[in-house]
């Protein structure tokens, strides 16, 4: 794979191809504008995020194998913020994919999409890109792809867990013991009372993922007929 145009990264699944797209559009046409620092800035953050998201996981999985789901307190605070980063880059992945979306739709249309003020930049968040996309364009497929993705049960589950991890809560973990010969339950993260092993970061990742692909291939359709 090849390094990304927009920073020199290499970040293996990642995908280039429609990412590295939209981009050329949009620096090909609206490089001297304004409104393209702030989708310049976010789509930059999309692969920074996507990579840290990757990154934790695979740290959390190194860090699980070492010291299993039962160590030493340092151990645990070591796993634990490697859940933290991860879940919190995930979210931040989709705040900065809608924060992009929202700077190009300020280009398309701007009698909606207000961005030049810092008040107007700090309501930006994925619910508020769907809500303009629909007053501005209800009709066009990445409009529909933002309410897909406000509803998706997954991306639900990402926002709750970054939520709960960055503003309410360091989750404890239910941790089983074998009594005589009997197989003992694995131990579980009390957030989501799921076993604490390599799959609570995989899946998230493979959700990523699928969301990421729907929303760039909206937002690579949207840019090739308005832009």
């Amino acid at each position: 794979m090849n390094p990304l145009k927009t920073n020199g990264l290499i970040i293996q699944n990642f995908p280039q191809v429609k990412y590295e797209s939209i981009h050329f559009i949009l620096s090909n046409k609206y490089a001297e504008r304004k409104e393209y620092e702030h989708f310049s800035g976010a789509w930059n953050a999309v692969s920074y995020r996507y990579k840290a998201t990757i990154d934790h996981g695979e740290d959390f999985i190194k860090l699980l194998k070492l010291y299993g789901t039962a160590p030493q307190p340092e151990k645990r605070y070591l796993q634990e913020q490697t859940l933290f980063n991860h879940f919190s880059s995930c979210f931040s992945v989709f705040e900065s994919m809608c924060y992009g979306f929202f700077a190009i739709g300020s280009i398309v249309s701007p009698e909606y999409f207000f961005i030049n003020d810092s008040a107007d930049q700090r309501k930006i968040s994925p619910e508020t890109t769907k809500k303009t996309y629909q007053k501005a364009f209800p009709n066009e497929q990445i409009t529909e792809t933002l309410i897909e993705l406000i509803a998706d049960s997954e991306f639900e589950k990402i926002r709750n867990t970054r939520n709960i991890l960055t503003h309410r809560a360091a989750p404890g973990r239910k941790i089983y013991l074998n009594i005589g010969e009997d197989e003992s339950l694995p131990t579980e993260w009390k957030l989501n009372n799921k076993p604490l092993n390599e799959f609570i970061v995989k899946s998230n990742e493979d959700n990523m993922k699928r969301l990421l692909n729907n929303l760039l291939n909206a937002g690579e359709e949207f840019c090739k007929l308005k832009l």
